[in-house]
């Protein structure tokens, strides 16, 4: 044999080695990549998962601020509304509305604790006579809050919602 037979052999040989060891390499990192999507899949699932968590830990957040006013609302008598209880009412209503809007505050636990409350409320706000030191009736007083009665109306539906589905 020549030597030109045996470079060219050898060749040959180096070639079908380096494409075993490419071919060796590429599935690696062909393996490699396909466990690198599966673990962004996973982190991104994670991520939503914790997001979604940290959204209901602060509508909770908000729900208990929401409590710590509604607490302190009393029912108004429409015939001899008190300026302050219809102010603080409205106030609270306002907040709750603007949370409920927002979508900052868990609207199931709204309709469960404060619906039946801020439907009897508006209602009596309402139905007041001219609020004292306001020159107004309680209907002028919440036209000034349309959220308040857009949320009021939402409430409701979601209240007979829930009682269509209890009968």
């Amino acid at each position: 044999m020549t030597a030109e037979v045996i470079v060219a052999g050898l060749a040959l040989l180096v070639s079908i080695i380096s494409l075993i060891v490419t071919g060796h390499f590429a599935a690696k990192q062909a393996a490699l990549q396909e466990r690198q999507l599966s673990l962004s899949k996973d982190t991104e699932a994670l991520t939503e998962r914790l997001s979604r968590d940290e959204a209901t830990v602060e509508s909770r957040r908000f729900f208990s601020i929401l409590w710590e006013k509604y607490i302190l609302l009393s029912k108004i008598n429409p015939q001899s509304p008190i300026e302050p209880d219809v102010r603080r009412a409205i106030n609270t209503f306002e907040l709750i509305a603007l949370c409920w809007q927002a979508n900052v505050v868990d609207k199931e636990m709204v309709v469960l604790s404060f619906g039946a409350d801020y439907n009897l409320i508006c209602g009596q706000i309402e139905q007041s006579v001219e609020v004292p030191g306001t020159g107004k009736s309680g209907a002028e007083l919440l036209n000034e809050h349309p959220s308040i009665m857009r949320v009021r109306t939402e409430i409701n539906e979601k209240r007979q919602a829930r009682g269509s589905m209890t009968s």
